[in-house]
């Protein structure tokens, strides 16, 4: 009998694995299904499974800097008002075996143009960033904006140029996007909420924010 249970227990923890699969499977292609139909209403490009470019684009931030078995998925790419723009989902791997975890963001890229921008990451302040600070790794801050300076933790090698980008509607704009974090170099700008996707549903809005993103930024 104990050995009937035994069985018993490992086809019902294979079956629960298969389900969760299963679900787990049908919702990525439930949302890869809406993200190529709004490309469609919008008139943008749609790639599945990313290209071969975006990968090598991408290499210099900080956010693909992690991780191992990384993936770029659901490419959506296309002309805002004021910049190209590609939308994708980007997931990253860290550790193995039972300690492995996979993270899922949904990533906004903008080709601003104009004057390069100061490498900068800007992304919401948390306890290791203040250990980091001990360790003499500086975060900029703006006197006329303490409670921006409290909340974020914003850093680059540039400190002039990073302090002449950030004007009061820029950070205005952070301050009004809760969760948001933001990189940028040369002339590409990267927008994202650190390990959340963003719902399909909420998709357009997202891009609709790297919109106003792009006209905040000196030409």
């Amino acid at each position: 009998m104990e050995t009937i249970g035994i069985v018993l227990l490992v086809i019902a923890a294979a079956a629960l694995s298969a389900g969760i699969a299963y679900y787990a499977r049908r919702k990525r292609s439930k949302r890869r299904a809406a993200l190529e139909a709004l490309a469609v209403e919008m008139r943008w490009s749609f790639s599945p499974d990313g290209d071969d470019t975006l990968a090598s684009m991408m290499a210099g931030f900080r956010l693909f800097a992690h991780g191992h078995t990384k993936r770029f998925t659901n490419l959506m790419r296309g002309r805002g008002e004021a910049s190209n723009m590609a939308l994708f989902d980007y997931a990253y791997t860290i550790g193995g075996g039972k300690e492995k975890h996979t993270f899922r963001q949904t990533v906004l890229s903008l080709n601003v143009g104009g004057r390069p921008l100061p490498r900068f990451c800007l992304r919401p302040e948390h306890v290791w960033d203040k250990v980091e600070a001990f360790f003499g790794h500086k975060d900029i801050n703006f006197d006329m904006h303490p409670e921006f300076s409290k909340k974020y933790s914003l850093r680059g090698d540039d400190e002039y140029q990073i302090q002449k980008l950030f004007t009061g509607g820029l950070i205005q704009f952070v301050e009004g996007a809760p969760g948001i974090s933001m990189e940028g170099e040369g002339s590409t700008l990267i927008l994202y909420r650190n390990r959340k996707l963003a719902k399909s549903e909420d998709v357009r809005a997202f891009i609709e924010m790297g919109t106003r993103l792009a006209a905040l930024l000196p030409r």
